[in-house]
């Protein structure tokens, strides 16, 4: 055997290693390349031209997607409309001590809720229900017991007047206000008397009674007075309410 056999010999062995070897990955730049069509992957001046255009059209969309998010982001969002009140979040009945699940915060619109609205829920917490609320009725002060019924009044006095319907079907809502007239005379008893709360009381109609209804009013004495005097007379019925629009 000649001296160059055995180098010969060795070469051939390792290029049959090399045939029993697996090919090696293709990269990552070949596998998208063969990702993209055909038009995007000629060569020549065509196959250029679509590429240059490609990526100008793909750097356009980027550009138009960026401007998008900077213009929502800097864009002014409207202000909300109304005023955030407390409301009952559920049925109340008179003398409830109050809970965080008996009130909500809802936002009304301006005009559409008594002025003296309560606008945090730490306001009506822990307090005690002054008459029945349903749900979705603002709270207010006067729906509130305690020394808090003639908060914000000076020189009153609070008088309960007792009604032969339900307030509510005629627009009384605490915070409002109402004037007191005598049955049959017409008099005035009080005018623009501040409702402080609406006590429902209920009735048992197994007995044939139902539900009976009072206001309670904010009024000067001499008018509690006049008041005191029509509900004592023997005729002429209940006294009259008429109520003040917002």
């Amino acid at each position: 055997m000649s001296p160059g056999a055995p180098d010969l010999t060795a070469e051939l062995l390792s290029g049959l290693d090399d045939l029993d070897r697996p090919p090696p990955p293709p990269s990552r730049s070949a596998m998208l390349r063969r990702r993209l069509p055909p038009v995007l992957t000629a060569r020549g001046r065509e196959g250029r031209w679509r590429r240059d255009r490609a990526r100008r059209v793909l750097a356009a969309l980027l550009v138009a997607v960026a401007a998008g998010v900077v213009v929502e982001q800097i864009r002014p969002h409207p202000a909300p409309v109304g005023d955030l009140v407390v409301v009952a979040a559920r049925d109340v009945t008179a003398g409830t001590r109050l809970a965080d699940g008996d009130v909500r915060l809802e936002r009304r619109p301006v005009g559409q809720h008594p002025v003296t609205a309560l606008t945090t829920t730490a306001d009506v917490v822990g307090r005690v229900a002054a008459g029945t609320v349903d749900a979705g009725e603002v709270w207010t002060p006067g729906r509130l017991a305690g020394p808090g019924l003639l908060a914000g009044t000076t020189g009153r006095v609070a008088v309960a007047v007792p009604l032969p319907t339900d307030p509510g079907t005629v627009g009384v809502v605490a915070g409002g206000t109402v004037d007191l007239l005598a049955t049959g005379t017409g008099a005035v008893l009080a005018d623009h008397a501040l409702v402080l709360s609406l006590p429902r009381t209920g009735g048992d109609d197994a007995l044939g009674g139902g539900p009976t209804w009072s206001v309670v009013l904010a009024v000067t004495p001499a008018q509690a007075g006049a008041v005191a005097g029509a509900l004592g007379a023997t005729s002429g019925g209940p006294p009259l309410l008429v109520v003040h629009g917002p």
